[in-house]
């Protein structure tokens, strides 16, 4: 169900593609690999990785094939144990943190919130409560990102008779230590986060996302056939109710979305950061756009001030799923795969096929446990190689390999958890 328009050619005995690309881009070089060569560097790039946290067997790999240094993935994951405070056995954490506008957040996230959950995890009333006390992470979590600005920058009526140059010297403090610009520039970077909690037992799982990571559960039918369920919803311009519930929450804004965006300029719809979509927009005046180095565009970002009348236009509130481990009358399951956007990429995925895909790649996991071969390999190398185009050398190949100084597809991180 990937994209069918891979095409190549060779000339002087050098092999080139397009990858699909619009008339007027490309064409590009690429070396052909083969196997077992192509296999062990897709491994070193995406560092491929097996742990076991509590029992669960956990693979990752996070994969941004371009040299570009300004291209460096901007992908986080994290695999680790939760104790929770009163219960005698730990928890399992698995989480895909994916940064945009900079890697800051992203960093801040994989670094913070593990911790953060756990804190609030401890303190929840009862097993009935879990649920909320989860959500109560994330939306804390977010709102101490903004409270680092307004510590600083408590009124945004006051920011109007502060100086430009005095504005200047407070946020780019860093002659002192930094720690303001540190707060300004953390608020101004975002992340999406994906979260999977297994308790001690391993009898229960939640899963929670904010932005457009992807949860996919594959079960195990009574029948032995493999079913994919697509357990948390895109949080972005493709999801035709998240759109509705940005314009339902600001009624009166005609520009409130456009193009599939949020303000025509940001695609998800929940995430951590994207604090300029959160406070009024004389921070982004006064305070975002004075931070150096700050925002790659500022243009873009004007636009978007222009439009912010009745913030905050995102949010950091999860969809929340609860799957009970143990097995039921007619399905098992069995592993979860967790991917950054990069797993539908429309570059590689095309859309209105994400279901097929999801299914045909938890059948091809699915496959590998019926027959052991998960002992011999990374699941989630796996489901990338899938990705990129599976036994198709050629194809997975140009996406490794393409000599461009561009990126020419999304950061791909996946973990695959299995139970």
């Amino acid at each position: 169900m990937t994209a069918p328009h891979f095409q190549s050619y060779t000339k002087d005995g050098r092999k080139y593609t397009t990858l699909g690309a619009p008339a007027g881009y490309g064409p590009w070089l690429f070396q052909h690999l083969h196997d077992p060569e192509l296999t062990q560097r897709l491994h070193i790039m995406s560092n491929a990785k097996t742990s076991t946290i509590n029992g669960l067997r956990v693979d990752s790999v996070s994969f941004q094939p371009c040299p570009s240094e300004e291209e460096t993935s901007q992908d986080r994951v994290y695999s680790g144990v939760c104790d929770v405070d009163g219960d005698a056995t730990p928890w399992s954490l698995v989480a895909v943190f994916d940064g945009h506008a900079g890697h800051d957040c992203a960093d801040h996230a994989v670094e913070k919130f593990p911790e953060h959950l756990r804190r609030v995890l401890s303190k929840r009333q009862n097993w009935s409560y879990l649920a909320t006390a989860i959500t109560q992470a994330f939306k804390s979590f977010d709102e101490a990102i903004t409270r680092g600005v307004l510590s600083v920058f408590p009124s945004a009526e006051a920011l109007r008779d502060i100086p430009q140059d005095d504005l200047k010297a407070m946020i780019n403090d860093y002659n002192s230590g930094g720690e303001v610009y540190k707060k300004i520039i953390l608020a101004m970077r975002g992340t999406t986060a994906l979260t999977a909690l297994v308790d001690g037992p391993r009898k229960n799982l939640w899963v929670a996302g904010i932005g457009d990571c992807r949860a996919i559960l594959g079960v195990k039918l009574s029948n032995g056939q493999w079913e994919a369920r697509d357990l948390i919803p895109p949080h972005n311009g493709t999801n035709p109710r998240e759109m509705q519930n940005v314009r339902d929450a600001h009624p009166g804004e005609p520009n409130v979305t456009a193009r599939d965006r949020v303000l025509g300029a940001i695609a998800v719809t929940r995430a951590f950061g994207d604090t300029t979509f959160k406070l009024p927009a004389e921070y982004t005046h006064h305070v975002f756009l004075n931070a150096n180095p700050g925002f790659r565009v500022h243009s873009s970002v004007t636009d978007v001030a222009a439009i912010n009348h009745t913030p905050p236009y995102l949010s950091a509130t999860p969809d929340i799923q609860h799957i009970t481990l143990t097995s039921e009358y007619s399905s098992t399951p069995r592993f979860l795969i967790m991917g950054s956007d990069g797993l539908v990429d429309e570059s590689v995925v095309n859309r209105g096929y994400e279901a097929a895909w999801f299914q045909q790649l938890v059948e091809h996991i699915g496959a590998q446990l019926d027959a052991g071969k998960e002992k011999d390999g990374n699941l989630a190398l796996v489901a990338l190689r899938q990705l990129l185009g599976g036994e198709n050398t050629e194809r997975v190949s140009a996406y490794m390999t393409l000599e461009a100084m561009h990126r020419w597809m999304d950061d791909t991180s996946i973990q695959v958890v299995v139970f």
